[in-house]
């Protein structure tokens, strides 16, 4: 009878949201905590969609077992300029959209076991001639693509994997990463002077296409950085990174497919011409007097 009475109740009972948001007017920022342990965050137009009237300069996410986040900026009311998350477990960030004329900076710090950084990194709505940024922006960009900063500290593990290099000015910071790690990559567009890792256990560029190789200026800096291997990476030379510190050590492994090819043809040949020996001493009847 009683459980008659509370199965109705039970069902009737409303679910928790999976974040809370708090606005704070002097500083133009919205902070959102998560409420349960893992969450998939909306897209931020349907987000900030939720503060109608209200300026967000700033959105801060902390608090959360397992984050997953798509920043795409595009078709806001207002410019999104800065994205701070802190306090995460496991944090995934899918993939990265902003408007014409307007810079984002992406703030990782605190991250308890991982970070990643996947998918495509691009301007939607960019062409390659330059147009002025909007009167209602003074602070965007004049540069004909927009910026986009990524900054990570106090984490232990940063995979930036499977990453797509569009049409964006990228710049990655590293601080107190213990593990940087570049994988599956194409960053072919990355400019001079864009990655610094500092204070690091070691960084690996793995599988990837990284830069130019006509760059004057280094692209990578390291500083403070125990060991940096570099494995199948295409775009890189010596001139291409710099390592501020002595201590590091510089690991490289490549396999070239020319070589692989070579060794192939190679053994091929030794194979032929033994089977053509093999075949001429048993016509000269050599072959058993051998055996």
């Amino acid at each position: 009878m009683w459980l008659l009475l509370l199965l109705p109740l039970s069902q009737a009972a409303p679910l928790l949201p999976d974040y809370s948001c708090q606005y704070s007017p002097p500083g133009q920022e919205l902070a959102c905590s998560c409420s349960r342990s893992s969450l998939l965050l909306p897209p931020l137009a349907s987000l900030l969609a939720e503060w109608p009237g209200r300026k967000v300069d700033s959105l801060a996410i902390e608090d959360c077992g397992s984050l997953d986040v798509t920043l795409d900026t595009n078709n806001l009311t207002h410019p999104l300029l800065q994205v701070r998350i802190s306090n995460v477990d496991y944090l995934t960030v899918r993939g990265v959209s902003l408007p014409l004329h307007q810079p984002l900076d992406l703030h990782i710090t605190g991250v308890v076991k991982q970070a990643n950084l996947m998918g495509s990194l691009a301007c939607p709505s960019c062409s390659s001639s330059p147009q002025l940024p909007p009167a209602s922006c003074p602070s965007c960009s004049p540069s004909p693509l927009p910026s986009l900063t990524i900054q990570v500290t106090d984490s232990p593990l940063l995979i930036l994997q499977s990453l797509l290099l569009k049409n964006l000015r990228l710049r990655i910071k590293t601080r107190n990463v213990s593990h940087v790690k570049v994988t599956h990559s194409d960053l072919t567009n990355l400019e001079e002077d864009s990655m610094e890792v500092f204070y690091s256990t070691r960084l690996e560029l793995k599988n990837s296409v990284f830069g130019q190789l006509n760059s004057t200026r280094p692209i990578v800096v390291l500083n403070h950085v125990d060991k940096f291997q570099l494995n199948k990476v295409v775009g890189l030379s010596p001139t291409s990174y710099s390592i501020l510190s002595n201590e590091t050590q510089l690991s490289v492994f490549c396999r070239s497919q020319r070589a692989s090819i070579t060794g192939t043809v190679v053994a091929a040949i030794i194979l032929t011409a033994a089977i053509l020996t093999v075949i001429g001493l048993h016509r000269r009847g050599k072959l058993d007097g051998l055996l």
